[in-house]
């Protein structure tokens, strides 16, 4: 109940962001959830931001089918928004990005005061979970892949305001959409 009173609230004083914000779904954790995204397609078949409790997310992902890609784009695999703000302006998430010899590499992308930013943190092979998590810290975002952590600098220090959840997308310099389909399986912790 609070937090429909906290909504109504924002919804009240005009938030531009609320109409994009549903009530918090606990679905998503302990249970994996496949993730899809078709040839031609950019969003997965689960694109309704769901708000996150606390100051991150940590999960366990598989890839279960993946295209290979003929430009450089990263492609978010799970993630958060930051301090109340759309989500190209402030936030964290896990990419990825398929080879042509069809190496998935993994990385940290975020964007502070709107500025995108990216840092390689592994490879992952098919059909093996891999645990991976993002926390927003007061000065950093926290990245987690396997047994490696990665800290970039955050711009904004806020600890507070609502954060949520970024599900699949598949990013294109050419605006084609996905290959082929990418299905990956996420399960949060």
């Amino acid at each position: 109940m609070k937090q429909l009173t906290y909504l109504l609230l924002l919804a009240l004083t005009g938030c531009n962001f609320v109409d994009r914000i549903a009530l918090p779904d606990h679905r998503y954790k302990g249970t994996a959830v496949l993730h899809v995204i078709e040839k031609g397609a950019k969003h997965s078949n689960e694109r309704s931001p769901s708000p996150v409790n606390g100051d991150g997310v940590k999960f366990n992902f598989n890839f279960q089918e993946v295209a290979t890609q003929n430009d450089s784009s990263i492609h978010k695999i799970y993630g958060l928004s930051d301090a109340w703000s759309q989500h190209h302006k402030y936030s964290a998430r896990m990419g990825f990005r398929v080879r042509q010899d069809s190496t998935i590499d993994v990385f940290a992308y975020f964007y502070n005061d709107g500025h995108f930013g990216y840092k390689w943190m592994g490879n992952v092979s098919r059909y093996e979970w891999h645990p991976g998590g993002v926390e927003i810290e007061k000065d950093f975002y926290e990245f987690r892949l396997d047994e490696k952590v990665l800290r970039v600098p955050r711009s904004k220090h806020m600890l507070w305001g609502i954060k949520y959840r970024l599900f699949p997308f598949y990013e294109d310099n050419e605006n084609k959409g996905a290959p082929g389909r990418i299905a990956v399986m996420i399960e949060e912790i």
